[in-house]
Order: C-alpha cells, then structure tokens, then sequence
C-alpha cells in the first residue's frame, strides 16, 4: 500500500492544527470574564489536530520503513460487500454539511437537523425508512433538549423563535 497520501494529510491536518492554535491568539477577550473563556475550545480542537496528525505522520513514517519506501503492509478490512467506500458518497456528505450550515441560522437546528441526519444515512447506505425517519427526529429533539435546556447553549431555533420566547424556551 502505497502511503505517500496518508502521510501529505496527516501533515496536512497537523498543519491546520498549528493554524487554529496560532490564529486562536487573535480572538479578543470579552468584557465579560468566565472561568473557561472563548479562547478553550479553539486551543483544545487546535491541539488534538496538532497532536493527531502528528501521531498519523509518525505511524506512516514508520510503517514506510517497514515496508521499504513508500509501501507499507495493508491495514484494516475490505470494504463491506456491496457497499464499497465511495469518494462520491464523501463528496456528498461534505456538500450537505456546507448545506446544512447554510441553512442552519435562518431555518434552525429543529428544522434544518432531520433531514441533514436522514440524507447522511441514506448516503451511507440505510435502507429502512422507519430508521431514516424516526431516528433523525429523535436524535434532533434529545441534543436539543441536552445542549439548549440542560447546558445552556444557545441553539438557533428560527421561524420558532417567538414561540420559544412566550414559551419562556429561549431568553433572546
């Protein structure tokens, strides 16, 4: 197996790690102080990249030694029979996330999740309808509740939004 791609984007995620960690010095401190900051989650997301794509780079390097040149051993399975790994259904994947944070702020989380959830799984390959369907929902509605009601994220809710308010849901 050939693995000069592999170790490009182990390099390439350790690379953009770097970036997020030197372009988290910028975000400007609020005026108001808390115990965590803005500045946690981008130096935390920015580290494991660093780290992560560090750790792939040093595997691949190893195993190229291994193997002699730029081959190294085969790894993992095939693919499952009849549902081969497919670029085009990546593509796809990565084109409705950019969708769904398109639509995400003006139609919100509520609206625009379902269907973002029930399109994955069909391109991944879910033949059940009633899975398609019944799980999206459920999986919108339980991390709604979780990050909206018990942690207090703020969650954009859209059209619902005066609704929420009289509802006493959302303070905004």
């Amino acid at each position: 197996m050939d693995t000069r791609r592999d170790l490009v984007i182990a390099l390439a995620v350790a690379a953009l790690g770097a970036v997020i960690l030197w372009m988290t010095g910028w975000i400007k401190m609020g005026i108001a102080r808390d115990v965590i900051g803005p500045r946690a989650f981008p130096y935390a997301i920015g580290t494991l990249l660093l780290a992560g794509g560090l750790v792939l780079a040093l595997r691949r390097t190893r195993l190229m030694n291994v193997g002699g040149g730029f081959t190294a051993p085969d790894e993992g399975t095939e693919d499952t029979p009849g549902h081969p790994a497919s670029a085009g259904r990546v593509m796809f994947i990565m084109g409705l996330s950019v969708a769904y944070l398109a639509v995400l702020m003006p139609v919100g989380y509520l609206i625009a999740t379902p269907p973002f959830v029930a399109l994955a799984f069909v391109a991944m390959g879910e033949r059940k309808v009633v899975y398609s369907i019944v799980i999206p929902l459920i999986w919108t509605v339980l991390t709604y509740l979780l990050f909206s009601q018990l942690l207090d994220v703020r969650m954009p809710v859209g059209p619902f939004t005066p609704l929420f308010r009289d509802l006493g849901l959302i303070l905004l």
